[in-house]
């Protein structure tokens, strides 16, 4: 199994005219990806004793094997602005795109605002 993660987050505050005006902006980065890779075999009734897995005959052996592989990225956002501290204004921003099947990639857009009062 083989397993990433990459997160990138950064942030930036501001006040103006003796903190009358505050800014903040937030803005972020995910990706991560997983990727598992299996392998079976096994043969019955050797005609002498070596452990060697293609030595048996055709009779009574299976083998397989399998891939399964995962990945996310995702771009997110928040700006928010203040004045006096008693009025808010806030706005986020999310992307997620997943890679399911290879070569089919899938993602969504959402975005939020809110206003407030005290």
């Amino acid at each position: 199994m083989f397993y990433t993660n990459l997160y990138i987050y950064l942030r930036y505050d501001l006040s103006l005219m003796n903190k009358a005006h505050n800014i903040s902006a937030m803005i972020g980065y995910n990706q991560e990806n997983e990727k598992t890779e299996t392998l079976s075999a096994y043969r019955k009734e050797y005609t002498f004793d070596l452990p060697t897995i293609d030595a048996g005959g055709t009779a009574n052996w299976s083998n397989g094997g399998g891939e399964q592989e995962w990945a996310i990225q995702s771009l997110f956002g928040r700006l928010n602005y203040n004045f006096k501290e008693r009025y808010l204004f806030e706005a986020n921003m999310r992307y997620d795109g997943h890679h399911v099947f290879l070569r089919k990639t899938v993602g969504e857009y959402s975005r939020r605002s809110q206003v407030h009062g005290v």
